[in-house]
């Protein structure tokens, strides 16, 4: 280099982002076959240290339809570590955080930096716990009505709430991010269950299915369970508990004079029985 020109090494700041996307380039290949489209884009833009362009491909994947909680695992992995090498501090954190909160056991590859593993457990060390929804089943005179909310979302990930109803095994109807009212009459089985959306239409909690749901009596508080049938005297089907024991007393009764017969009349066969005196027929009177 001659003297007076300027030095064309990069900052340090250019050599650490290097260095951090050089460290997972190993990392990268084996999992992103498995993303959806898109944010396997993402990451090859981060691989190829274009993290700008990175970030543009996660903006367009945060606006799909179609991924799956573990697609948005992978994209706030990634554009956390696309924060870090941008020196991006607070946004790195808000990405770790709202990781924890829907994966909180997340495993990251030995060959990032420290400083991402250790971010991950402070920020997961404050959460309240794991992103979930709840639902509250509510009786009024008009029917039944389903509120669902969510809880535990530090980083604003959820986008939407559905709470999915139906009365005696009807058609399913859903509302979103308000109540459902459902008209029914008092006594009519309730059927419900909930979902929080994130971004992309990432399922990020569930409470109940379509397959398993929540079940509520309208007009009935609900108690979680159901009360167990109780027997009564005059029940035609099964004539009540006590006469059930009445009539196995007897059959063990009669089993044991059985019993105790056969082992009386076993015992005395061995045994010389005396007979009844007969009649002198050669004496004289």
């Amino acid at each position: 280099m001659r003297a007076g020109s300027k030095s064309t090494l990069p900052s340090a700041r250019l050599r650490a982002a290097a260095a951090l996307w050089l460290a997972v380039a190993a990392w990268l290949p084996a999992s992103a076959a498995f993303a959806h489209p898109i944010v396997d884009e993402g990451r090859q833009r981060y691989r190829s240290a274009d993290f700008r362009g990175a970030l543009e491909a996660f903006a367009r994947a945060d606006t799909a339809t179609d991924l799956t909680s573990e697609d948005l695992a992978l994209l706030l992995e990634t554009r956390a570590l696309v924060h870090l090498a941008m020196d991006n501090h607070q946004e790195f954190e808000t990405d770790l955080a709202r990781l924890a909160s829907i994966d909180p056991n997340h495993r990251f590859d030995d060959d990032l930096p420290p400083e991402v593993r250790q971010t991950f457990a402070r920020v997961r060390s404050r959460s309240a716990g794991r992103l979930a929804v709840t639902v509250d089943a509510q009786s009024r005179p008009d029917g039944v009505v389903l509120e669902a909310s969510a809880r535990n979302d530090p980083g604003a990930l959820v986008r939407e709430v559905r709470v999915y109803g139906r009365a005696g095994g009807g058609a399913w109807e859903h509302e979103s991010d308000r109540p459902l009212v459902l008209p029914v009459d008092r006594g009519a089985r309730v059927e419900y269950y909930a979902v929080a959306i994130g971004p992309g239409g990432a399922t990020l909690a569930e409470m109940g299915s379509a397959e398993r749901p929540l079940r509520s009596i309208a007009g009935i508080e609900d108690t979680g369970a159901a009360p167990a049938p109780q027997p009564t005297e005059d029940d035609d089907s099964g004539g009540g508990v006590a006469t059930w024991l009445w009539i196995g007393a007897g059959v063990l009764v009669v089993a044991a004079t059985v019993v105790l017969v056969v082992v009386l009349t076993s015992g005395e066969s061995d045994v010389t029985q005396p007979s009844a005196p007969m009649p002198d027929w050669t004496s004289t009177p």
